[in-house]
């Protein structure tokens, strides 16, 4: 038998265009012999001594000699000729699963649901064990954060100082609330800091510092629409989100580079379907806090309404003028779904339902 191939010495990477010729002896044993297309002897072994890949649909097969050398044919068939009664040959398990359509196809579904499961429940648990086991002197010391964003993000409060020091006076005791409340060292000490430059928005950072814009105070209407924006951002603090949404973004990320494969093609393939998970979570994080905000609210007597009332101004500051008027034509959630999910928080409709939600589940109790 001969086999049309290619030859590889294992110390450069030459290929030598060669046959594969074997031979029965006598003892029904198998030679195995490499010759150049000149039929000039390279190597000889007994098929024993090989090691020979099995069969995975059409690719090309490999023939491996204990010292690093390689045949490569992709003539299939005739090496499940050469190998017929070994067990690296035809038989093999894997080109017996791989042939068979159900087979792939059931494979297919089962990998899409590991995916899917991992993705919707197994990372955001994942991160949040991590998250709530870290050692509470690493998010501590993220000062820095603040520093960066002054530099790169935010401007200067333009506020006056009688406003600053109003507002932390308004805030500031239920910092000092939350503060005594802390578990050891599960969650860092909030800090709150006023800054302007990127509209009206509040964010809390890893460190504990909790920002709050200049736009964002000119809009509310009422001050306890601030503090339902701080219960917000304690609420972040709390489950600690930043966190774990930096640890799912990384876990996701590592999982399609373990599915793709290739990581020059990553930052491409990667970037929609990291896009899509992100906002997920983000949504999943922003309905978390609310819930935060809602409970703290109760507990200090605060009227939920004023919630709402925060959620719609953020709505009407950032909604276009169509959005805004296609959110009052109906007190009835109206939208795409799939639009929905590209959002990173719930709409004010969606806030404005969850504040009636909570109202009746305390009302209940």
């Amino acid at each position: 038998m001969t086999i049309e191939g290619y030859f590889l010495d294992g110390k450069t990477s030459k290929r030598v265009a060669s046959r594969l010729e074997s031979h029965c002896r006598a003892d029904l044993s198998k030679k195995v012999t490499i010759c150049d297309l000149d039929g000039v002897e390279i190597i000889s072994l007994d098929l024993s001594e090989l090691r020979i890949s099995s069969r995975i649909g059409n690719t090309p097969r490999t023939v491996d000699f204990p010292d690093g050398q390689q045949f490569v044919t992709e003539n299939n068939d005739a090496i499940d000729v050469l190998v017929a009664g070994v067990s690296s040959g035809s038989g093999s398990l894997i080109h017996k699963l791989e042939s068979r359509l159900l087979i792939v196809v059931a494979a297919c579904l089962v990998t899409l649901a590991v995916v899917w499961g991992a993705t919707v429940y197994g990372v955001p648990q994942f991160a949040k064990t991590v998250a709530f086991n870290m050692p509470q002197g690493l998010m501590a010391s993220s000062s820095s954060d603040l520093d960066l964003l002054d530099a790169t993000f935010f401007d200067p409060s333009q506020l006056d100082k009688e406003e600053q020091q109003r507002v932390y006076n308004l805030l500031n005791p239920y910092i000092e609330d939350y503060t005594r409340r802390l578990d050891g060292d599960s969650v860092v000490a909030p800090a709150l800091y006023f800054r302007s430059g990127v509209g009206a928005n509040a964010f809390a950072l890893f460190g504990g510092q909790i920002v709050i814009t200049d736009d964002l105070i000119k809009l509310v209407e009422h001050d306890y629409e601030l503090v339902a924006v701080l219960l917000h951002e304690l609420g972040h603090l709390e489950h600690k989100h930043l966190l774990r949404r930096a640890i799912q973004d990384t876990v996701f990320t590592v999982m399609l580079f373990f599915l793709i494969g290739d990581s020059a093609s990553l930052d491409i393939i990667s970037a929609l379907p990291t896009l899509l998970a992100d906002m997920a979570y983000s949504r999943d994080f922003e309905s978390e806090a609310d819930h935060y905000a809602l409970q703290q609210m109760h507990s200090h007597n605060i009227d939920l309404n004023y919630f709402s009332s925060l959620a719609e101004h953020m709505a009407n500051e950032y909604d276009t003028p169509d959005q805004q008027a296609s959110n009052h034509q109906s007190d009835e959630v109206v939208s795409d779904s799939k639009w929905e999910y590209l959002s990173t928080h719930p709409s004010w409709e969606e806030r404005a339902q969850m504040v009636e939600k909570f109202k009746r589940s305390q009302a209940a109790h």
